[in-house]
């Protein structure tokens, strides 16, 4: 074993330890939760691996209770995050756009408020993930024709930033 920069002495004083707490800690057989740990992480790594690395913590514990082993999705999420490991989440939107101004989507919500409800709608230019338009009421049928009227592309032209906007073949 090589010699270390710092004296045992030196770096228990430093951590604050006693001498003999390091040395006990040292010698100390691994608790049987660590060695279930480290059994269930060989089990892990090989279906994480198996999966092409696309299994995450919600399917990993799944496949394990097939197997017949008992574990939570956290004890699994635990045990691949000490790792590094992590799965691959394949959601994608559909024609996803290549330049901006291609694709705009929109979505409306509420909010209570201590005066009523306000409404709150905005459209987003899916390129560069901005709000190009937004508009709130107390009235939901006014965020609904902002969102599905043709006024729309006027108030979300005039919110873009850049002064030459092409709408050609803009989806809403």
């Amino acid at each position: 074993m090589p010699q270390a920069e710092f004296s045992i002495v030196a770096m228990c004083r430093l951590l604050r330890v006693s001498r003999g707490g390091y040395y006990a800690w040292r010698d100390r057989l691994p608790s049987q939760r660590s060695v279930a740990d480290r059994a269930l992480l060989v089990q892990i790594k090989t279906i994480h691996a198996a999966s092409r690395e696309v299994y995450g913590a919600p399917r990993i514990p799944a496949t394990l209770r097939e197997r017949g082993i008992r574990i939570s999705r956290r004890r699994v999420a635990r045990l691949m995050l000490q790792q590094g490991l992590r799965g691959v989440c394949r959601r994608r939107r559909k024609g996803k756009p290549k330049r901006p101004n291609q694709l705009w989507v929109a979505d409306a919500t509420y909010i209570p408020t201590s005066e009523g409800t306000l409404y709150l709608a905005a459209i987003q230019e899916v390129f560069s993930r901005r709000v190009v338009g937004w508009s709130r009421s107390p009235k939901q049928e006014c965020v609904i024709n902002f969102v599905y009227g043709k006024d729309n592309l006027i108030v979300c032209t005039w919110r873009q930033s850049s002064p030459i906007l092409d709408l050609k073949g803009v989806k809403i």
